[in-house]
């Protein structure tokens, strides 16, 4: 084999790869320099339009390279679950919103009653919903009796029961502007981690013997069912007497979560908006609250004292001894 002959066969082997020209046309083989160029291009674009999409809050920020149709592998699978999970409520996060999920309010019949072993009296009148509101897999059944409990049944067990107090009073809060079901309680979506929860409104005797009218946002969390968001929008001296506003909420289209906007009231019931503040939801503590500002790092050479910290008392022992205050002399008895 001539020298010649042997770096053409070196050569295509290296160039098993590149396409071949076709007969009878233009067209050469692509370089690997073109080929890395294309792909750099394409990659490119895809993350362009991915970012331009997380900025306008779209919803549907993950795009699927149109080049490739094969069959997602599981790690591709699992990266696709989690762009979906990370992906962002559509639109302005300042935005009014209505979470309500109508869908979810069911008639109580026979065979719903069956399927959940749900222990209801026909005196008890109560609501009831379906959905997925608790983090295990299927549907639940929620029966909400006024002025009794909440009880959340899976198909296997109850789940969660919460005591409840107060009347619905449909009419006092229409008279605070808002349009309620007159049962005083609906199912919402605003934690948004695939769960339904509940909203209500209800009528409550206090301490001191007057009326708070509340708001209140039940979610199911584990074997509980926590009041993660409760405000008093109103006060009243009896059952009907003339209301003292306090306060008042909207919710907002939010990030991660829809938000809660807190308007207060001032003496004379007008709301005081330069002083609302924006609630978010915080998981690790599982209620909506004002975000707390992130911690800042102590500064170097410089003792950090809380502002409830008790003021330093020395004790006996951290006390100089009369001793180590008296002024030290040399002895001069030799002795």
């Amino acid at each position: 084999m001539s020298a010649l002959t042997g770096c053409q066969t070196m050569q295509g082997w290296l160039n098993t790869e590149s396409e071949a020209p076709i007969a009878g046309s233009n067209q050469t083989p692509e370089s690997n320099a073109d080929r890395a160029l294309r792909s750099s291009e394409h990659a490119t674009a895809i993350a362009l339009e991915r970012a331009r999409a997380y900025a306008q809050g779209r919803a549907d920020a993950y795009f699927a390279d149109p080049a490739k149709n094969d069959v997602d592998t599981p790690s591709q699978a699992t990266m696709r679950t989690l762009e979906r999970k990370k992906a962002r409520p559509a639109g302005n996060p300042l935005e009014l919103i209505n979470p309500t999920i109508a869908d979810a309010r069911v008639e109580l019949s026979a065979d719903l009653r069956g399927a959940y072993r749900a222990s209801v009296k026909e005196d008890d009148d109560p609501e009831i919903f379906t959905g997925n509101f608790s983090s295990k897999p299927g549907t639940e059944l929620v029966v909400f009796k006024p002025g009794k409990e909440v009880v959340v049944y899976s198909k296997d067990s109850r789940i969660a029961r919460l005591p409840l107090s107060g009347d619905a009073a449909p009419e006092a809060f229409a008279e605070l502007g808002l349009e309620l079901d007159p049962s005083g309680v609906q199912a919402v979506d605003i934690v948004q981690d695939n769960t339904l929860q509940l909203l209500t409104h209800r009528r409550m005797p206090t301490e001191d013997g007057t009326f708070a009218y509340k708001v209140s946002v039940l979610k199911v969390i584990g074997p509980f069912i926590g009041e993660v968001f409760s405000h008093t929008l109103a006060t009243s001296e009896t059952e009907d007497g003339p209301l003292t506003r306090v306060g008042t909420y909207e919710f907002l289209r939010g990030e991660d979560h829809r938000d809660i906007r807190w308007i207060p009231a001032d003496d004379n019931g007008e709301w005081q908006t330069d002083q609302a503040v924006v609630l978010k939801w915080n998981q690790w503590e599982g209620m909506y609250r004002v975000p707390a500002p992130p911690a800042a790092a102590p500064k170097r050479n410089q003792i950090q004292v809380s502002e409830n910290s008790a003021p330093h008392t020395p004790t006996k022992a951290t006390l100089p001894t009369s001793a180590a205050l008296s002024p030290r002399y040399l002895s001069t008895n030799p002795g």
